[in-house]
């Protein structure tokens, strides 16, 4: 069974260099089983973070790959769209499937040239139709 990701929206109360108590939103991408699962393992994930802590929003992201530098990776996260071209042989047309993969690394140029290295053995012609830096800080696999 192939697992999703969640995107979850966690919000924690932390001390400013002040002394003041400040909110801090943060986005992790998270690897799971279903919703329910995904509201487990975000309850355990703010646990385990120092201070009050608290998931506020958990969505489904819409991946086909995702691709990590390693858990202890502090890079920034991109989403890559491929577009997968193939040509439809009964009606003469070309087909362009989408694919969204997601990306830790230094930079776009990294981001890009990793997709290119992954993508590189494909039977299909494929091209790079975007790349967006996102708001996640940190991924969770299972």
């Amino acid at each position: 069974m192939k697992n999703n990701w969640f995107k979850v929206k966690v919000i924690r109360k932390t001390t400013a260099p002040s002394g003041k108590l400040t909110k801090v939103t943060q986005e992790i991408a998270l690897e799971a089983v279903n919703y329910t699962d995904a509201e487990t393992r975000a309850t355990e994930f703010c646990s385990e973070l120092s201070g009050l802590a608290w998931q506020t929003e958990i969505v489904k992201m819409k991946l086909d790959e995702v691709y990590l530098d390693g858990p202890l990776s502090e890079d920034p996260f991109f989403m890559v769209r491929v577009e997968m071209i193939t040509f439809d042989e009964e009606n003469g047309k070309e087909k362009r499937d989408r694919v969204s993969c997601l990306v830790n690394s230094q930079n776009i140029t990294q981001a890009k040239e990793h997709v290119e290295q992954s993508f590189s053995d494909s039977v299909s012609d494929w091209e790079i139709v975007s790349i967006t830096k996102t708001k996640i800080l940190e991924a969770v696999e299972l």
